[in-house]
């Protein structure tokens, strides 16, 4: 009887298949579709540009819709119906300006689900059960995301590339006919401010979109982390802060121009695929093995030495791009990716676990505006930069300062607490 009453509640992620597999699909074409186009990797720059600018309000402006109205799967629903017509735009444009846009509409469509489905996960069902709701709606949104990525690999080896558009456009179909089916709004709908009470569910939260207004941050807000990075004892949350700016910005620096950097590399379309399948792939296994071994341990050197790793795996792609070319870079590319994608959930989640440990009571609202604000902006910049610094700087500089931006969020954060925790406010 258990079992059958389960089956429903968990069900409702069902259409994170889907959604995830559209979305990991059309990440990886849009590079693709533009250099198709013989646009540049400054090209490139400018679609993941126009990705985050879209990507940054979303959570604010849906989250605060989701209070309002009380909509849930209305919400889940629009945002899989923007990614089927965006996609099919993507499909029957010829330039890389309409590209960009239509990529911008698929970024915010990313962030209108995120507070959508976490309020309905822990609406949906008891609070004994959010741990087991987060790790179905994690594994429901991996295996999409590979599954996508597998599909992409196998259509772009027989088929054109620009044809997968449609079936994105299809996956994000089925993903609004499962939630009209699988998806039921909540009886009791709660706030966005309910992800305090729980860690998990802040740091699931967090660790899919580094996004989370509860409000809009005040200049009050950036005053007070100010001046609590000037007091010794009170420096915890500015340097988390930092370190996860750090740690936002390279992300978007190397990934933004590793595609054409590929493909500049004479790589095959399905073979980038099959890169970006590796790292997933990684990411959702060896990462998952890793924090299990640490037993849940959430402390600044595990996040410090997981940054260190994801360094090492850039360096290495610097030192590659300096000394390979041709097919050799895919074999480098998966050594390179092996380091990546090992250590980013491990340093997504202690970060968000740290962060929400130092937050002080009666302060999460405006410090979460800053933490988002931050995150956001750096995302941003750094998509802004990569096209620029591998157009006159060359793929290897790009690599080397992604590296070195990670080795300093791990620095900041050893510097600090060295081989202390951090405390935790009342």
């Amino acid at each position: 009887m258990e079992r059958n009453g389960e089956e429903p509640k968990f069900r409702s992620f069902l259409p994170l298949l889907p959604f995830n597999a559209a979305t990991a699909g059309i990440s990886t074409l849009v590079p693709l579709a533009i250099i198709g186009l013989k646009g540049s990797v400054i090209d490139v720059g400018f679609s993941a540009m126009a990705y985050n600018l879209a990507l940054i309000p979303a959570p604010l402006v849906w989250g605060y819709i989701c209070d309002v109205t009380g909509a849930r799967k209305k919400v889940v629903m629009l945002s899989s119906a923007l990614i089927a017509v965006s996609a099919v735009g993507m499909y029957l444009t010829d330039t890389t300006v309409t590209i960009a846009l239509l990529f911008a509409a698929i970024g915010h469509s990313a962030g209108m689900l995120a507070p959508a489905l976490n309020l309905l996960i822990i609406e949906s069902l008891p609070k004994t059960e959010w741990e087991k709701g987060y790790t179905f709606s994690s594994l429901y949104s991996t295996v999409g995301t590979i599954g996508g990525l597998t599909t992409g690999m196998v259509w772009s080896f027989y088929m054109p590339s620009s044809y997968f558009f449609l079936i994105c456009a299809g996956f994000a179909l089925v993903a609004v006919a499962l939630t009209m089916v699988e998806v039921r709004e909540p009886a009791v709908p709660i706030e966005r401010r309910s992800f305090l009470l729980s860690p998990s569910a802040f740091v699931y939260r967090l660790t899919q979109v580094p996004l989370l207004f509860l409000r809009v941050p005040r200049r009050a807000d950036f005053v007070s982390v100010v001046r609590l990075a000037r007091q010794g004892m009170t420096r915890d949350i500015p340097v988390i802060l930092t370190a996860s700016a750090l740690f936002s910005a390279s992300l978007n620096i190397f990934f933004t121009s590793y595609t054409p950097y590929l493909k500049e590399n004479g790589l095959s379309n399905w073979e980038v695929y099959f890169t970006s399948l590796y790292i997933s792939a990684m990411n959702g296994l060896a990462s998952r093995m890793l924090l299990r071994k640490a037993q849940g341990a959430v402390t600044p050197q595990m996040a410090s030495s997981a940054l260190a790793v994801r360094s090492l795996g850039m360096l290495l792609a610097a030192v590659f791009a300096v000394f390979l070319s041709g097919p050799l870079t895919f074999y480098a590319t998966l050594a390179s990716f092996t380091f990546l994608g090992v250590a980013y959930t491990v340093i997504s989640v202690n970060l968000n676990s740290l962060f929400y440990k130092s937050l002080p009571a009666g302060r999460q609202g405006g410090l979460l505006g800053v933490y988002s604000a931050l995150n956001g902006t750096a995302l941003f910049v750094g998509a802004a930069v990569s096209g620029y610094i591998s157009f006159y700087l060359g793929y290897p500089m790009t690599f080397f300062v992604s590296a070195t931006l990670v080795l300093l969020s791990a620095a900041v954060l050893q510097a600090h607490f060295g081989g202390s925790p951090p405390p935790t406010y009342e």
